[in-house]
């Protein structure tokens, strides 16, 4: 699932319209346009604020992202961006983390 996919599903599952949303992340309506349109990405402040709102409301992003990979043949590593394996996910949703 990409960034745009995950914060119009943020906002939907909020039941906000864009103009809602952006009031509460603290932009304006056009940028949440764009990060949904895959436009632009919020920068790190509002990517911290997405991620509170989503806790705030106890909006699981880890199993929505999962629910939409494929089903993986092999084992599936995500990493750290220092290249570390933080979590391993392997067919038939085996999981495990380092």
């Amino acid at each position: 699932m990409n960034l745009s996919r995950l914060i119009k599903y943020i906002r939907e599952e909020l039941k906000l319209s864009q103009e809602e949303f952006a009031e509460r992340v603290g932009v304006d309506r056009m940028a949440v346009t764009r990060w949904e349109n895959d436009k632009t990405n919020p920068n790190k402040i509002a990517q911290i604020r997405l991620y509170e709102i989503a806790k705030e409301n106890s909006i699981d992003l880890f199993a929505r992202i999962i629910k939409d990979l494929p089903e993986p043949k092999t084992a599936i590593q995500f990493g750290s961006p220092y290249g570390t394996p933080i979590l391993w996910i392997q067919p038939k949703g085996r999981c495990w983390s380092t």
